[in-house]
């Protein structure tokens, strides 16, 4: 015989009432963004070295392409390479670990942003 209470509508796994669907959203988002900024980054990169030999400016969907991918390397990766010092010091693959705590990061703002509107709507 089970003990488990029924399955209501309000108490779903997307609720994140429990600890368990908070750490489940925050590794899920966690990954997307790591691979959403990965692509964004090799897309824009792509594209800008694409017309590196022009001496026309960026296309305007190129412009706004490396804007998105600034936004979500903001603001760990943006730091840390526009501070000289910082980049002679660490090493190449600290990169890596730095994009994962950006998005653990975002994860992080993303799921106290759900949660303060969650407490403001009741």
């Amino acid at each position: 015989m089970s003990h488990r209470k029924p399955f209501r509508g309000k108490d779903s796994f997307l609720s994140l009432r429990s600890r368990r669907s908070k750490l489940f959203f925050v590794l899920s988002f966690t990954v997307l963004h790591l691979l959403l900024t990965g692509l964004f980054f090799f897309w824009s990169f792509s594209v800008v070295m694409a017309h590196a030999d022009d001496s026309n400016p960026l296309p305007a969907s190129a412009e706004l392409l490396v804007r998105v991918s600034d936004i979500f390397q903001w603001p760990l990766i943006i730091t840390i390479s526009s501070i000289a010092s910082l980049r002679t010091v660490l090493p190449s693959y600290s990169v890596y670990i730095a994009l994962l705590l950006n998005s653990l990061l975002w994860a992080l703002a993303a799921l106290g942003i759900i949660l303060g509107l969650k407490k403001l709507r009741r």
